[in-house]
């Protein structure tokens, strides 16, 4: 891999984690501009590409209302200006415009799906990871407190975030596992 190749590649790592731990950068890629001098092989999507599973079906309602605690939470918002070639996003937050967390969020990646290599890069940008098993993938870890799960589930790499900064960290890190293996389980 050249040094520019993973360079971008540690950008892209850098952006999706802070993304993925609650904070409002770009993700999971190079980040969007409405600059006409934007780079011409970035593209925004407005709806998931139907080649793949769209991550927006991985989660409904009836889950969050099983897990408890959770208050009424929107559908799934596709995020197409986070989205783009190789990848989907899509977000749930809660009903109430009173309430801007917890918010939910599941990242779909064919482009780069190799878990060692994401892992190596999320790593590279100061994030902690543990190893972790989530029924339905061939490979998982945590990162962030637990904030987010990382996972192999076949061809995909897969991040499932949870934020909700009044919970304790526990809480937090048994309920993204707990969603994380709906995901998995449902691309399975």
């Amino acid at each position: 891999m050249s040094k520019l190749a993973l360079a971008t590649r540690l950008g892209a790592a850098a952006a999706a984690a802070l993304l993925l731990a609650g904070c409002t950068a770009a993700g999971g890629g190079a980040a969007s501009s409405a600059s006409p001098s934007a780079d011409p092989t970035v593209s925004i999507v407005a709806q998931p590409d139907p080649n793949h599973p769209d991550p927006c079906e991985l989660l409904t309602a009836a889950d969050f209302e099983e897990w408890g605690g959770t208050p009424e939470m929107t559908d799934g918002r596709f995020i197409g200006s986070l989205s783009g070639d190789g990848r989907s996003i899509c977000r749930w937050q809660p009903a109430s415009d009173e309430l801007s967390v917890p918010r939910i969020q599941v990242l779909l990646n064919w482009e780069y799906a190799d878990i060692a290599e994401q892992r190596e890069l999320s790593e590279g940008i100061g994030a902690k990871t543990e190893d972790i098993e989530i029924e339905g993938a061939s490979s998982a870890y945590a990162a962030y407190g637990g904030r987010t799960i990382a996972m192999e589930v076949g061809d995909y790499f897969v991040q499932v975030s949870y934020t909700r900064p009044t919970s304790k960290a526990a809480d937090v890190k048994r309920a993204c596992a707990h969603f994380a293996t709906l995901v998995a389980s449902r691309l399975a």
